[in-house]
């Protein structure tokens, strides 16, 4: 009795394990990142404040959302933002003060099946 309850639950062990590792590899659809704000090419002025907006949503699970804001000129990091996910979409929000020059939003996106999306916007600084 002892040897079929054992048996059976190494089976069951074997198949969970072979669907589960099935699912991962034929997902090959990657996250959609969704940027309500800013805007690419938006333009604001110096030393007001930037709004950031956004989204990820996947087939399966978000696994990872993350994102740099950096000056274009210098390349100098202004904030950056990473989260860990467990669900179907995550959001993200921010805000800094527009500094001179041009900044650009560099947004990646991952899901548990290690598919990856980026997205990339520019916001000009005006005076």
């Amino acid at each position: 009795m002892k040897f079929n309850f054992l048996f059976s639950l190494a089976i069951f062990c074997c198949v969970a394990f072979v669907f589960s590792a099935c699912n991962k590899e034929h997902d090959n659809e990657k996250p959609v990142i969704h940027l309500q704000r800013p805007v690419n090419g938006d333009s604001v002025v110096i030393g007001a404040m930037v709004y950031l907006q956004g989204s990820v949503t996947d087939n399966d699970a978000v696994h990872n959302i993350a994102y740099e804001i950096r000056t274009v000129a210098s390349d100098s990091l202004i904030r950056t933002f990473s989260e860990h996910y467990h669900e179907k979409s995550g959001s993200f929000s921010d805000s800094f003060l527009m500094p001179s020059g041009d900044v650009k939003i560099h947004i990646e996106a991952e899901d548990h099946a290690e598919n990856e999306s980026e997205l990339e916007v520019k916001v000009f600084g005006k005076k």
